[in-house]
This record gives structure tokens, C-alpha cells and sequence, in this order.
């Protein structure tokens, strides 16, 4: 599987967050996911782009749902297995360990319940945080994390009207 723009992979024991590429709340947490992910085993791909909206479409959801996080585990493998909403946002927490595995207990709840606390914050994500016009770039120490990314124009610098965090 390969990305627009970065043509990278999900590598084996990798997985994949898809998110709100433009809503300041996905973005934060998409930043504190990276802080936490130490042992590098997350990736991340916006809803908007090709690769999530084929994914999310082979896993039976509405591509144009801007307002569900997924976690794909094997993504474009035949055992591809995809959480969303609140199973996805506890197991990503999970993944990231450490102090977050006192969330463990969690995983005991029903998925509707999961489901009911995650669908208050994404009513109300973009009123939280925001709403950004155009995804943002990764940095270039984390850009192997980004999957579907905007491609850099021939000179190696970012779409017009981008600008890169430094």
C-alpha cells in the first residue's frame, strides 16, 4: 500500500490512524499520539485523502464521515482489521503504553458506551479547536509517520499557501 505524495507503506506491526485532517482537536491529538507513540508504531493518514477514503470504504463506512477516527491494523493486508471511534481512540491510547495502560480496564465496555463519550467530543471538536482550511504537514523528523500527504512541489518545498512546523 502506498501513500500520495511520500509513497510510503504501512510496515508489518504498524498502525494506521485515520483522522480529520482539518479539525485542530484531530491535529493536537494526532501531535500527542506522536509524543506518547514511543516505540513508533503508529502511522496516520487523513479522512480527505485516497488512501482513507479506500480504506474506510472496503470497511464498510462512509468515506465522507469526517467525525470517526479509525485504527486499521494490516492495512491493505486480507486480514485487515479496522476499530473506529471509541474502541479505536482507547486502543490507540493503549498502543502508545506507558501511563496510558491504566486505561486498561476500559477495554471491559461495551463498544456502545465507547462509542456514546466519542460522538459528544466529535459533535463538538471543531467548537474545542478549530477547523484548519488545509491539513498540515508533518515535520520532516516525522514525516515517515504520514501516509496520503500532500506531495511537495519539484522544488521540495511545501504547496503554496503551507507551511511546515519547524
Amino acid at each position: 500500500m502506498t501513500g500520495i505524495g511520500n509513497m510510503n507503506r504501512v510496515e508489518d506491526g504498524k498502525f494506521l490512524i485515520l483522522y480529520d485532517g482539518v479539525c485542530g482537536l484531530c491535529d493536537a491529538s494526532v501531535r500527542f499520539f506522536i509524543k506518547n507513540d514511543t516505540k513508533d508504531r503508529l502511522r496516520f493518514a487523513p479522512l480527505q485523502g485516497d488512501l482513507a477514503r479506500d480504506i474506510v470504504a472496503r470497511q464498510g463506512g462512509d468515506p465522507d464521515d469526517l467525525a470517526t477516527v479509525y485504527l486499521v491494523a494490516n492495512a491493505g493486508q486480507p486480514e485487515e482489521r479496522a476499530w473506529k471511534r471509541g474502541p479505536a481512540a482507547l486502543k490507540i491510547l493503549l498502543i502508545c503504553g506507558g501511563f496510558w495502560r491504566v486505561l486498561t480496564p476500559f477495554s471491559i465496555l461495551p463498544d456502545s458506551l465507547l462509542n456514546a463519550g466519542y460522538r459528544i467530543v466529535a459533535r463538538v471538536r471543531y467548537l474545542i479547536a478549530g477547523r484548519k482550511e488545509l491539513c498540515e504537514l508533518p515535520t520532516a523528523v516525522n514525516r515517515h509517520r504520514f501516509l496520503d500527504t500532500p506531495a511537495h512541489e519539484s522544488d521540495g518545498g511545501p504547496p503554496a499557501g503551507v507551511e511546515i512546523e519547524k
